[in-house]
């Protein structure tokens, strides 16, 4: 009889239950633990269009951590579009559009990042024409555009569908607070029987290590859209220029509905935002519908209006690697990226595990 390596991960939002299928898929066998189930999790209000990083929101800029990052959101693109093919999962392959105020050629950063990105997509177009074609608003006056296809997730039926894959595969999942430094919790290994623990709390990692994460404040806006057109089959996205004021945008198709978005704001902890009581979420929906007219035809949600969830970050960006000396593996600063780099980490980590023990 082959005795598995039990393996404890902490949290329950995407990258806790990437990591744990992950593990349990490569013969570990992963316990979860987490304070709060995955409906509660920030993952479960977020907009999940995959990325090549740095993402729309912007804030990943570390040169190092970048680097790793764009392995990862391959891995993960390759992952999603696998998934693609079964619709239980909740995952799309659909249009994704990024328009410039300026051609991208006159960027180095965004030329290059162009050519990553051609590089490993699928339906890869530059074409300037797309501002018009999509019914763009020519005052906005942008000047170039590209397209290609991308994974968009959505996120209430894609962690239910990996969640029932883990009871599929007999993984336990428990509701548990942990507090303090993870280091010193050795008693929370032995509870479980656990020779490794992987840190997956995002933002809540702030109260078991001693590093400095922050939150990164999001919110989308939700519409009906029952019928939708071509260009409202697809997502739109202006990235954030952090040396001016929030004027990030992104349009994304999520089911009946389309999601309005979005603001980046760093160290606010108020969740309890809504159109009457925030100017900045007020914003997000004028903006979009500047962008793109056609928007004003379509009517807010009655029932969750908005989404407002905390990206956990830290200013150097993903943090992937064991703690010094222990048996710990951390995976936490995912700001916006969750979603992209979720795969690509949780087979980072599998790699770890295997070098540790010799597999």
């Amino acid at each position: 009889m082959v005795i598995k390596t039990r393996v404890l991960v902490i949290g329950a939002g995407v990258s806790g239950l990437t990591t744990a299928w992950q593990l349990a898929n490569a013969g570990f066998q992963p316990i979860i633990v987490a304070d709060k189930p995955f409906e509660d999790t920030v993952s479960f209000v977020a907009g999940a269009l995959w990325e090549w990083p740095p993402a729309v929101c912007g804030f990943h800029t570390d040169i190092d951590s970048l680097s790793r990052a764009k392995h990862w959101s391959q891995r993960s693109y390759e992952r999603f579009k696998e998934l693609s093919q079964a619709p239980q999962t909740g995952v799309a392959m659909l249009p994704s559009y990024f328009y410039f105020a300026y051609p991208v050629a006159d960027s180095e950063f965004d030329r290059q990042k162009m050519q990553e990105i051609r590089g490993c997509v699928d339906g890869f177009d530059h074409d300037p024409a797309w501002i018009s074609r999509n019914g763009i608003n020519p005052d906005l006056e942008l000047q170039d555009c590209y397209r290609f296809m991308a994974p968009v997730i959505h996120p209430e039926k894609y962690l239910t569908w990996i969640r029932n894959q883990l009871k599929d595969q007999s993984v336990p999942f428990e509701t548990r607070s942990i507090s303090g430094p993870l280091r010193e919790q050795v008693e929370l290994r032995e509870r479980y029987d656990a020779e490794f623990v992987i840190n997956c709390t995002g933002l809540g990692s702030h109260q078991i290590t001693d590093d400095r994460l922050y939150p990164l404040r999001g919110a989308l806006v939700r519409m009906q859209a029952k019928t939708r057109n071509s260009q409202l089959n697809a997502a739109h996205c202006i990235t954030n220029d952090e040396t001016k004021q929030q004027n990030m945008i992104y349009v994304l198709p999520r089911g009946k509905h389309l999601l309005l978005g979005g603001i980046a704001q760093p160290d606010q902890w108020e969740t309890s935002l809504c159109l009457e009581n925030s100017r900045d979420v007020r914003s997000i929906l004028e903006r979009c519908q500047h962008f793109m007219p056609s928007l004003k035809d379509l009517q807010i949600c009655n029932e969750t209006p908005v989404l407002v969830g905390l990206r956990p970050a830290r200013k150097k960006n993903v943090r992937l690697e064991w703690e010094s000396e222990q048996p710990i593996i951390h995976n936490y600063g995912h700001g916006g990226s969750g979603f992209s780099f979720s795969w690509g980490c949780a087979e980072a980590i599998v790699r770890l595990l295997q070098e540790r023990i010799g597999t």
